[in-house]
């Protein structure tokens, strides 16, 4: 009699889970939420993103923790502060690196510890902040499972080909192309995509996960991407402390060109490795050629503390 109660019980607790979750078209939800949080004027987020290949017994990618905080409540005086924390997959080898942005000026910490600053225009920073949400075409939320503040929904990868393309830019770094064009054929899992949102309409968190498999010269591969987007209280104002060590960071210097010259050239050199398309940074097709001429002018660390930046940003508004 005991099991048999038992086993009721379990068949009505079921139910009642089952009956919490139900189909909806959650369009307006996600559209609601991300209008909301975009118009923060301060906030605080982590983002978790993991682009790990394998080849056989052979791993690679990174793993990467962003923390950023913005505050925006001064008009024309924004101010952030990010700190990153990357894992190389292949080695197992982890860095950390930061971005302090103040008064006109960017303040970049490199992973081999290196301090550089650079004049970076305001008009700049504002308009990587532009979409603080992760940017997801709205039509993939047309049959979406709802269970409570929970939105889940599996889109198919052409729905989201301009997402999938950003995350896997950068396989050519991990991966060579059966042909040496630099060019993959990916056969893609669909894309899961989950978010909450809280009392107040702010998400709480975005996530998104897929797979890829392909084929590279050093055999059959697979790309596992995922990413995490989470907004820590989000409506609260954040005050950004900055860092004590300010002082040690000195100004790029060059021989034949003024402070101001050097840094717009680095500026339009690495800016000129990416297209931009609504909000969105696509690796150009010389991109490794460009990143190359770059790192011997600029050191490797520099550099890439500047893409990550920039996929950091397109990240979080594709």
């Amino acid at each position: 009699m005991k099991k048999i109660i038992c086993l009721f019980t379990a068949f009505i607790l079921c139910l009642g889970l089952c009956a919490c979750t139900k189909t909806v078209d959650a369009t307006g939800l996600y559209t609601d939420a991300k209008t909301k949080t975009d118009s923060l004027t301060s906030f605080d987020s982590t983002m978790e993103l993991s682009v790990k290949y394998t080849t056989g017994s052979k791993v690679a990618g990174n793993q990467s923790v962003v923390d950023t905080k913005l505050d925006r409540r001064t008009e024309g005086a924004p101010i952030y502060y990010s700190v990153y924390d990357i894992t190389d997959l292949s080695s197992g080898q982890s860095y950390k690196s930061s971005t302090y942005y103040a008064d006109n000026v960017a303040y970049e910490m490199s992973g081999m510890g290196e301090k550089y600053k650079t004049q970076v225009a305001v008009e700049s920073i504002e308009s990587s902040f532009e979409s603080i949400a992760v940017d997801i075409p709205t039509n993939v939320f047309k049959k979406a499972s709802i269970n409570g503040n929970k939105v889940s929904v599996k889109a198919k990868a052409s729905e989201l080909e301009s997402m999938t393309e950003t995350f896997l830019s950068g396989v050519s770094s991990y991966c060579s192309s059966p042909n040496g064009d630099g060019q993959f054929s990916f056969d893609y899992s669909d894309v899961k995509i989950e978010f909450t949102t809280d009392d107040n309409g702010y998400f709480e968190y975005i996530s998104i996960a897929f797979t890829a498999a392909f084929d590279a010269l050093e055999g059959k591969s697979k790309a596992e991407v995922s990413l995490k987007m989470s907004y820590n209280d989000p409506g609260s104002d954040v005050d950004i402390e900055a860092p004590a060590d300010l002082s040690e960071y000195t100004w790029y210097e060059g021989s034949d060109k003024t402070q101001e010259e050097l840094e717009g050239e680095m500026m339009e050199e690495i800016l000129a490795m990416f297209n931009f398309e609504d909000g969105k940074a696509i690796k150009v097709a010389n991109y490794d050629e460009l990143y190359s001429i770059a790192c011997s002018k600029y050191t490797k660390e520099v550099v890439d503390m500047y893409v990550q930046t920039i996929e950091a940003m397109s990240g979080m508004g594709a």
